[in-house]
């Protein structure tokens, strides 16, 4: 009994390797607990078990496998209280970069997916599901081969190719300099039409501890240039992406290096720049300087390693308070302007910052100034805030299962094959964008 116990731990033969949490009190030999505990509560029993409460996002878990797999399902059973009334964004990820701190995020629920669906017609192919507020389309093959104005749809967790052209854009002499000192991976779209794409770097290498990083260049998903930082075993302080040539549209510059790198300045001779989800800004304790920034982010977080960094930040008109260390801090409700720039349309927030001693982030794209801000995609259901105009949605989307006194059931599939484990562990992420409260009772992965 004892070597069968074994070769099913360490070799797992039979393909398959099956683990559940019930939060029991007790350790568990494949589960790590829920973390940080500030953002959890403690273990509570009911009649059919034990759940746990989360109380902030995000949470984080591990799960140890006796060797790698392909893929891995994942399953959630929780429930929100009865008061929470807020849209809310559910979401459980998969660490796919450990040295940029990257998760690939699957949905587990959208309250404003289980409107519509309930609320529009609709039909589904595989995992994939078009609603329509205005019926038009008879398929999704229709749908995609006749796309309707970018303002009248929107897509959820689903990938969708759609070139912007820009009209009477004829580009920019002057150059464009970002002057605060960014760190670690960063992302940002820009735009070319009829002129060479030209961007200039300067790193701060000193603290680098990792040889490796470089600088890519897409076309929508098709990689188009690589430019490696490291020669020599040495980070370079300086790097020029130059590239001519180039078809009309929107190309995506990827730095990706870790925080030990801090990205000093980007000098660019393209009119538009906006960074994808986030702007981290480098810990400076003498000479930080106040920023303005432009996002389409619905809600925005924030958070400071450092005294320098707590301040009073000022979204649209609203005024939000980052005074704690290590605590990251939700904003929401802000008002936007709109703002059109060779007819593209945004609806954008200004962001005032007295010290650039911060991280902040938010499911959208953010500007240095709003005549630099560029939107090549489609809008995503998360940042749809007025109704008015959606008439379709697409999106890779599973409604949970319904359980009994409130309770669901939710799943995710995960591709590890390209995933590297951590100490035997995978690490994964609860996000809970929107919500106030939440009760977990079981989580399970079937690795195979």
């Amino acid at each position: 009994m004892a070597f069968i116990f074994l070769l099913y731990k360490n070799i797992v033969p039979w393909g398959r390797f099956r683990v559940e949490y019930k939060f029991s009190k007790q350790a568990h030999p494949f589960f790590s607990v829920l973390r940080p505990n500030g953002r959890v509560g403690n273990i509570a029993a009911m009649d059919e078990g034990n759940y746990q409460i989360i109380k902030k996002e995000p949470v984080y878990f591990d799960i140890e496998t006796p060797r790698k797999f392909k893929n891995v399902l994942m399953e959630i059973e929780y429930k929100f209280p009865e008061w929470q009334r807020k849209d809310y964004d559910f979401k459980i990820g998969l660490l796919a970069d450990k040295n940029n701190w990257q998760f690939t995020l699957e949905p587990l629920e959208n309250s404003k997916m289980s409107r519509l669906l309930n609320d529009w017609d609709n039909f589904r192919q595989g995992n994939t599901v078009f609603m329509q507020g205005i019926r038009r389309y008879g398929s999704i093959e229709e749908f995609l081969n006749n796309l309707p104005n970018r303002e009248n749809f929107a897509v959820y967790n689903y990938e969708l190719d759609g070139e912007l052209k820009l009209a009477d854009y004829k580009g920019q002499n002057e150059d464009l300099e970002i002057g605060s000192i960014l760190k670690g991976y960063h992302q940002f779209y820009t735009y070319v039409k009829d002129e060479p794409l030209e961007f200039d770097f300067e790193f701060e290498c000193e603290d680098a501890r990792q040889a490796e990083g470089a600088i890519n260049l897409y076309y929508g998903k098709l990689p188009v240039l690589a430019m490696d930082l490291w020669q020599e075993e040495k980070c370079l302080d300086k790097a020029s992406l130059v590239k001519e040539n180039l078809r009309e549209g929107v190309y995506k510059i990827e730095i990706k290096i870790n925080d030990d790198i801090a990205i000093k300045k980007i000098k660019t001779k393209q009119e538009f720049l906006s960074f994808i989800n986030n702007v981290n800004f480098k810990e400076i304790k003498d000479g930080y300087k106040p920023v303005e920034l432009y996002t389409n982010s619905e809600t925005l977080k924030a958070a400071s390693s450092i005294k320098e960094g707590l301040q009073d930040i000022k979204a649209g008109d609203n005024t939000y308070g980052l005074n704690e260390l290590f605590k990251q801090f939700l904003f929401d409700k802000y008002s936007r302007d709109n703002f059109s720039m060779f007819g593209q349309k945004n609806s954008l927030a200004k962001i005032s910052l007295k010290r650039d001693n911060i991280i902040i982030q938010g499911a959208g794209l953010f500007s240095f100034s709003k005549e630099s801000f560029i939107n090549p995609g489609i809008s995503s259901l998360e940042n749809v805030e007025d109704f008015s105009d959606l008439q379709y949605v697409i999106a890779e989307y599973d409604e949970p299962e319904v359980l009994k006194d409130g309770w669901k059931s939710a799943k995710a599939l995960f591709d590890l094959q390209d995933i590297a484990r951590d100490r035997n562990k995978y690490n994964f992420i609860l996000s809970i964008s929107g919500i106030e409260e939440l009760h977990i009772r079981k989580i399970r992965g079937e690795f195979r």
